[in-house]
């Protein structure tokens, strides 16, 4: 699993061709999202009670932080991760199962590659604007929309694939992926609890709430959270990323 997910990522950083990247890419989170399921039944049926949350900090350098939040968010969205951002020391936090916070690494690490080679094309190819500030600041907000659309689409046809295989009604799956939020919300909510809202004036929706973090949330079926408790979840050896592998820098 983990080789085919990687051979898939590595073809689409390669390709030159941007429907190529996305498809490639929806594919890998295709194999990804079944995998999680596969876990999340897995516990469900060995009535191992708690879900195991954990959380990871990804460091963030200028240029387009912003755009490279939201990009991680994104993927975030479509993999049961909640994410937390701190923008006066550039980190976030993910809040998410082990399974679905690796996932989500690999994912981010691939999209910054493939985002940055997709804005070299556009230089190289003498696209008017192509090397302005603006430019590429509007490029990369799109490309995290639309990349966050491919994999929320990806992990839909997954879910009910699963839910096929399994011999599962989706009415019945979709409860024990609720669990799996439930827990999330409840770990991330402990971890980070709403900030009081700041005095007039002093809101800055581009970095959050002065001396707290800005929030980044999904809204995702809510059932009981279960108890902490020794998770039955396979491991899936999905090796971190060098964060600062070259291939992912983006020139200002």
């Amino acid at each position: 699993m983990l080789g085919r997910i990687r051979g898939l990522l590595a073809k689409a950083e390669r390709t030159e061709f941007a429907e190529e990247a996305e498809a490639f890419t929806a594919k890998a989170q295709e194999l990804m999202s079944r995998y999680a399921i596969t876990a999340a039944l897995l516990r469900s049926h060995a009535h191992a009670g708690g879900t195991v949350v954990h959380s990871r900090r990804f460091h963030f350098e200028n240029p387009y932080l912003k755009e490279k939040v939201h990009l991680l968010t994104a993927i975030g969205d479509a993999n049961r991760v909640r994410t937390v951002l701190f923008g006066d020391l550039d980190i976030a936090t993910a809040v998410g199962t082990p399974v679905d916070l690796q996932q989500v690494d690999l994912l981010f690490t691939s999209l910054l590659v493939q985002s940055a080679r997709a804005l070299q094309s556009g230089a190289a190819e003498g696209r008017s604007g192509a090397r302005t500030t603006g430019f590429r600041k509007a490029f990369l907000a799109g490309f995290a929309s639309r990349i966050g659309q491919r994999l929320r689409d990806a992990d839909a046809r997954a879910t009910e694939a699963a839910a096929a295989e399994e011999s599962i009604p989706l009415g019945d799956l979709l409860p024990v992926l609720a669990t799996t939020s439930a827990a999330v919300d409840a770990e991330f909510t402990r971890l980070f609890p709403a900030p009081r809202l700041p005095g007039p004036g002093r809101w800055t929706p581009e970095v959050g709430t002065p001396g707290g973090p800005r929030r980044t949330t999904r809204r995702w079926p809510r059932v009981s959270a279960p108890s902490d408790a020794s998770s039955t979840e396979p491991a899936l050896d999905l090796q971190r990323e060098h964060m600062s592998d070259p291939r992912c820098t983006l020139s200002p």
